[in-house]
């Protein structure tokens, strides 16, 4: 019994412990991978994607993808490193982006997707005959970018999946420094609509006889008519005795 007590709080304060962990990221900055930035300088950030289908052939603007963006995080700069604040209601989806990688990056994407709908959007646009869908005048942050329309070209596309971008964004020198871009341009993935397989068509039912039973009947009619036959001879040689 007392081992049992003894195991149960220690689950007890475990889960304790993880709840206060999720709650104390989800209340407090998190410190981006982005390090030895400028301050930001308060000029305007604009987001541009372009909507470019490649086949390493040819390259295809498709219009018509509708676009909206959900600011997930506010950006500043402390101590020379980019700091992201939890925005209402993304925060109760914890994020290190310290070390987000790609693939959680896109786990944390689809994530944030499921709480937009109790979000209110930033900013909505729809690409151009150039496949370009411009944001401007963006507040500094972290985004969620989602596909939320299609119509002309862009039917023929499959919708891009939800996926996160830094506005501005923070460009590695190569020299261990960064500096910000406030004109972030970004070319979603694009993918062809794979077309459906044409069902064969089933052989059309046939009304007619077939050949075996037209046989069988003629057959039948033939022996009737003999048996007819036999037993007419044969009542005429009976009348005839």
């Amino acid at each position: 019994m007392k081992f049992r007590s003894h195991l149960n709080k220690r689950r007890f304060l475990t889960a304790l412990l993880a709840a206060v962990a999720a709650l104390c990221l989800a209340a407090f900055p998190v410190h981006a991978a982005v390090n030895n930035v400028p301050p930001l300088s308060g000029q305007k950030a604009s987001l541009e994607l372009r909507f470019i289908f490649n086949d390493n052939k040819t390259q295809k603007a498709i219009s018509g993808a509708e676009f909206t963006l959900y600011r997930v995080a506010d950006l500043s700069v402390s101590g020379n490193t980019a700091v992201f604040t939890p925005l209402t209601p993304f925060q109760a989806h914890p994020v290190d982006y310290d070390h987000l990688s790609a693939s959680a990056s896109e786990k944390t994407a689809a994530a944030f997707a499921k709480l937009t709908a109790k979000a209110h959007p930033a900013a909505n646009a729809t690409t151009d005959s150039n496949g370009t869908a411009r944001f401007s005048s963006l507040p500094y942050g972290m985004y969620l970018v989602v596909q939320t329309g299609t119509s002309g070209q862009a039917a023929a596309y499959d919708k891009v999946e939800p996926f996160l971008a830094m506005v501005p964004e923070g460009v590695d020198q190569g020299n261990g420094h960064s500096l910000w871009d406030y004109y972030a341009v970004i070319y979603p993935k694009t993918t062809v609509k794979a077309r459906p397989t044409p069902s064969t068509p089933g052989q059309p039912k046939s009304h007619r006889v077939k050949t075996g039973d037209t046989t069988s009947l003629f057959e039948r009619v033939g022996a009737i008519l003999i048996a007819s036959a036999a037993l007419i001879v044969l009542a005429r040689r009976l009348k005839s005795e």
